[in-house]
């Protein structure tokens, strides 16, 4: 059963959800849906630029994996230390930093997280890691190597 959103918090930068990301390249592909649920940080979050979204809030999330990161794949590993308070298991897993989501909040992909206190949320980013997180995800868009998918 769903928690109700009621227990949903205001979104903002650092937060951790579990989200349907749907990767660059299975959006190349020509797929709109994501294989699966998975960790992903919320990076930014911003009033709606469309009207029709009333209030809704946008976020921008990206993604966190067990899978290291390929050779063109810009990701940043978690430090054992910040596993826990961003709600992630203890093993090795990376912030990819070159590609995003942008949605609304809450939106059709945000999934649920049953362990959680509100039912939503896995954990918070702590913000010396959420730092080196916004200035590589900075670097990357200003070198043009970073990859933007909308969700809605």
């Amino acid at each position: 059963m769903s928690p109700s959103t009621g227990g949903l918090p205001t979104p903002t930068q650092g937060l951790v959800v579990t989200f349907n990301y749907l990767w660059a390249g299975e959006r190349d592909s020509g797929s709109d849906e994501a294989r699966k649920a998975r960790p992903c940080m919320v990076v930014a979050v911003a009033a709606p630029r469309n009207p029709v979204l009333g209030s809704a809030l946008e976020i921008v999330v990206v993604p966190i994996t067990h899978t290291p990161p390929m050779a063109d794949t810009l990701a940043m590993s978690v430090p054992d230390q910040h596993k826990a308070a961003m709600g992630l298991d203890p093993e090795p897993c990376w912030v990819v930093y070159s590609e995003m989501n942008t949605t609304v909040w809450p939106g059709y992909d945000l999934v649920p997280t049953p362990r959680s206190s509100n039912g939503w949320t896995r954990g918070t980013c702590p913000r010396s890691f959420l730092i080196k997180i916004l200035g590589a995800i900075r670097t990357a868009i200003e070198d043009r190597v970073f990859k933007t998918g909308t969700r809605r």
